[in-house]
């Protein structure tokens, strides 16, 4: 037995210098996940119209201060942060034409990404579902010649994920799975299809009856939309449709909360209602039960907080949130021409200094 035992005691300890150094060392190399959602910061992303007439991308704190101008070169829209918080995908024409265009968080380093030679016919200030990023960052998909393509954050390799040259808008699943988008058949005759992102099982959802689209998803199973008399929700297979609410406004907005993944049905839809003497946007529940009147004086362009405790917004000419908790209302900008304001989470690494 004893032979046995020095044996067994000669390889445990062959075990123990094998693997000690990965444990000293490897170990602090990786932060706990609680400390690295920590050190980011919530910001608001905006457009706003310059004293030339052109548009540029915007940034603030959620309270309106520490206001910065992220671009100044030609006209820019159509903002979208990647999922790290490190890079903004957007549209510029500061080339000549409509191009994709890259710059680091904090407006630094902007690129170039596509050489396109053609203009869009219109400019949608309103950031319904333009660009998107890959959940690993990776990757931008977005609006080119009505399909939408794919590219690498460096701009290498782009390709067409859809070829039907009729596509209006996209929005991706939560899970960045699946992708939701609508095709202009002919002139205000828009129809909802679904299809994955790795291009098979695509179908259409909805007849091609839509004039102007307006869609979110809830969850990476069930969607929203505005079909010109009101709002529907269904799965994205088409299946289990439901009509919630009657509204006629068409040039409609839905946003849908995510703040509770758990049960979709205590999140909120936002959407645009003509009633009370409107456009004006209201809040319900994804029942079509407590509803709520947000603003007064006209409004566009909602967008949740990730918690889904508040709503930022346009009103009149300038960006408002609200905590529909408090119902405390809050302008964050002030004589402006703003536009398509989206909250996202910035990197630690781009929160800089900032120019009001």
């Amino acid at each position: 037995m004893g032979p046995k035992r020095q044996i067994i005691k000669f390889f445990l300890l062959l075990s123990l210098i094998i693997t000690a150094p990965c444990m000293i060392y490897a170990a602090p190399d990786i932060p706990s996940p609680a400390a690295q959602q920590h050190s980011y910061v919530k910001k608001i992303i905006y457009v706003l119209e310059d004293s030339r007439f052109l548009y540029q991308i915007g940034e603030m704190d959620l309270n309106g201060d520490n206001k910065k101008m992220l671009t100044r070169e030609g006209s820019n829209w159509a903002p979208s942060v990647s999922s790290n918080g490190e890079k903004i995908a957007y549209f510029s024409d500061r080339s000549g034409f409509t191009n994709l265009w890259e710059m680091d968080a904090d407006g630094t380093n902007q690129q170039q990404l596509t050489l396109n030679k053609e203009n869009l016919d219109s400019i949608d200030l309103q950031n319904r579902g333009q660009i998107e990023w890959s959940k690993d960052s990776a990757v931008i998909y977005f609006l080119k010649e009505n399909d939408i393509w794919q590219i690498d954050r460096n701009g290498e390799t782009p390709s067409a994920l859809t070829e039907y040259h009729d596509v209006t808008s996209f929005k991706l699943s939560p899970d960045k799975t699946k992708v939701l988008f609508s095709r202009e058949k002919t002139k205000k005759h828009n129809g909802l299809w679904t299809m994955n992102l790795d291009e098979t099982s695509p179908r259409q959802i909805t007849q091609s009856i839509i004039a102007i689209p307006a869609f979110d998803w809830g969850d990476n199973i069930s969607l929203a939309y505005f079909h010109n008399r009101g709002i529907t929700t269904t799965e994205y297979i088409g299946v289990n449709r439901k009509f919630i609410k009657e509204t006629y406004y068409l040039d409609n907005d839905i946003e849908w909360s995510r703040a509770n993944p758990a049960d979709k049905m205590q999140n909120y839809i936002a959407y645009i209602s003509d009633k009370n003497q409107g456009p004006n946007i209201w809040i319900m529940k994804p029942d079509g039960s407590s509803e709520e009147q947000i603003t007064t004086n006209g409004g566009f362009s909602p967008y949740w907080f990730p918690d889904g405790s508040s709503l930022v917004f346009v009103e009149g000419s300038d960006i408002y949130s609200i905590n529909l908790r408090t119902k405390s209302k809050t302008r964050l900008t002030f004589n402006f021409s703003a536009y398509s304001p989206i909250v996202a989470e910035i990197a630690p690494a781009y929160q800089g200094s900032n120019d009001k």
